[in-house]
């Protein structure tokens, strides 16, 4: 018979920490690219 062993509250809280700052991570490379255009378009000021 094999024995379970519940996960810890330090292995639940790793656990949901590292799927926070992944998420955390996508969310901030998901506005990055919206933010920042591939090509520009409209009025140049510089020129």
């Amino acid at each position: 018979m094999t024995v379970q062993r519940r996960p810890t509250a330090e292995r639940v809280m790793k656990t949901e920490y590292r799927f926070l700052l992944f998420r955390a991570v996508e969310i901030h490379r998901i506005c990055e690219a919206a933010a920042t255009p591939d090509r520009q378009e409209g009025a140049n000021l510089s020129e």
